[in-house]
């Protein structure tokens, strides 16, 4: 049997489509298709080797067919989303209730963005090897059992377990959208993109004033994750109903053991840091973790680079072309979670009490960060405006600028609700700037055949950066507290978490003004 014709992805659409159409294998490593040489069957994979691409669109299909299917798919991203906002309202009720540290309580967010961390990977891979939908369906199997355990137990190591179990669905998103990529012609891409971006950013939105009026209802969290529970077991339903069958269409292997040493090194660093203040910074214990967290990472890069299909390409994850974009990923993720936190935090306190804060309850509090959500939707369109005028580091610069004003406006000016608006939207709307334009970057420093692999490292840092700003203002706030005669944490100690964010993100700036050589056209 003859192979077939061998021609770039995309080629023979119009220009902007095919840009569309580069851009959807980019944000959601869309498979595309080759023949096998003499077996007669069609490969479709995320591995395909430059040169074996060829382009094999979906059939149109209607608007109306379109809406319904997006609509099902959506749902997963959206319950995802949810889940990952709605529990923020809960770190300031959660120490009151339980006793524990705020460093402690801070593990509900962090364990599921490290789990999240290092199942987003090797879901994806598997995805390639045995197909998207049993990948899609056991990920949200997880996150429905992770709800129920969450919401049926008072205690609290079961309820990080819970959460853990949450974390594989962080993978749901780029599986959705290469589920999408494989449905939608690339014609209504833009449509197809838009749309779950859309439910995303709802997610993020309806999490925090769920959370929020459920926090302030009740300091027993158990109520929110039941109705986590029944949002994602509706998801898992339409997953069942909608995700369509596919062959498994990749060989190779997974990287367990890069997966494993991935997971033992970030959370021995992460019980490192929670744990240190609690347990004594020179106890066996917190010596022990750091031990492993330390001998894991470096076991990583070392199977990385002997390992045939490594979880990382370590050579391009340290290149100097991908360097300014690592620790530009850490310092942004990390400042989105110390920036929620800080707001959250001063906007709940007591004035009379604590000495600062505006006393609202958890809903209203909540609710300062919703223009936020919507500024962020709004300057991700500008994106592209910027990139064409200025080249695709622009938007990224910019957007690191606008974050740190919004920084600064909250250090400085927090003394009413609009205050706290005013700078958690304007912070927060530097992310609309930034995260999108990580792609566009990848795509001028980057091989195309390693567009793919690349966007999967930026994901990795800006996770750790997460969990980093989460559990680091934990451990801030939880010293500060342990000084202070009330007993209650400090307004400086919100400051001073956002100001160490807010120095790595201006380090971040000029190394990303030093621009990589642009890979040849």
């Amino acid at each position: 049997m003859r192979p077939c014709a061998q021609t770039p992805v995309g080629q023979g659409l119009p220009q902007a489509e095919r840009t569309l159409h580069n851009w959807s294998i980019i944000l959601t490593k869309r498979t595309v298709v080759a023949e096998e040489v003499g077996r007669g069957r069609r490969r479709v994979g995320t591995n395909t080797r430059p040169g074996e691409a060829v382009e094999h669109p979906a059939p149109p299909i209607s608007r109306g067919r379109l809406v319904w299917v997006l609509t099902a798919i959506s749902l997963a991203p959206f319950s995802i989303s949810l889940l990952t906002s709605a529990v923020l309202p809960l770190l300031t009720t959660l120490p009151r209730t339980t006793g524990l540290s705020v460093g402690t309580v801070n593990l509900v967010v962090s364990v599921t963005i490290l789990a999240g961390t290092v199942a987003t990977p090797v879901l994806g891979r598997l995805a390639d090897v045995v197909g998207k939908r049993p990948v899609y369906l056991v990920s949200l199997s997880l996150v429905v059992v992770g709800c129920v355990l969450s919401a049926a137990t008072d205690n609290f190591v079961v309820l990080l377990l819970g959460r853990l179990l949450q974390g594989p669905g962080l993978a749901i998103v780029p599986v959705s959208m290469a589920v999408v990529a494989d449905l939608v012609p690339p014609r209504q891409l833009r449509f197809a993109i838009s749309y779950i971006t859309v439910a995303l950013a709802i997610g993020a939105v309806g999490g925090l004033v769920v959370g929020g009026a459920i926090a302030q209802l009740s300091d027993d969290p158990s109520l929110l994750f039941w109705v986590l529970t029944a949002v994602s077991a509706s998801a898992l339903a339409a997953a069942w109903w909608q995700v369509p069958r596919s062959p498994g269409i990749a060989g190779g292997r997974v990287d367990l053991i890069g997966a494993g040493l991935l997971m033992v090194g970030l959370g021995g660093l992460l019980l490192t840091l929670s744990q240190g203040s609690s347990w004594g910074w020179s106890s066996p214990a917190i010596l022990g973790c750091a031990a492993a967290g330390l001998a894991g990472i470096a076991g990583w890069v070392v199977s990385a680079y002997r390992l045939p299909d490594p979880l990382v390409d370590m050579p391009a994850f340290l290149s100097r072309q991908m360097t300014s974009l690592n620790v530009s990923g850490v310092c942004v993720g990390a400042t989105n979670y110390a920036l929620l936190l800080a707001v959250l935090a001063i906007a709940a306190a007591d004035p009379a009490t604590a000495g600062y804060g505006l006393g609202l309850g958890l809903l209203a509090g909540s609710a300062l960060l919703i223009p936020g959500m919507l500024a962020q939707g709004a300057t991700a369109t500008l994106v592209g405006v910027i990139a064409r005028r200025s080249g695709p580091f622009a938007p990224t610069v910019v957007g690191h600028l606008v974050i740190l004003s919004g920084l600064v406006l909250i250090i400085c000016w927090h003394d009413s609700a609009w205050a706290l608006v005013v700078g958690s939207t304007v912070g927060i709307s530097g992310y609309g700037l930034v995260l999108p334009s990580y792609p566009a970057i990848i795509v001028s420093i980057v091989e195309p055949s390693r567009w793919g692999v690349a966007n999967g490292m930026n994901f990795i840092v800006r996770a750790v950066g997460q969990t980093v700003g989460a559990t680091g203002t934990g451990v801030v706030v939880t010293v500060a507290t342990a000084a202070s005669v009330t007993a209650i944490a400090p307004l400086w100690s919100y400051q001073a978490a956002l100001a160490v964010c807010g120095l790595g993100l201006a380090v971040s700036i000029p190394l990303l003004l030093i621009r990589p050589a642009a890979r040849a056209s």
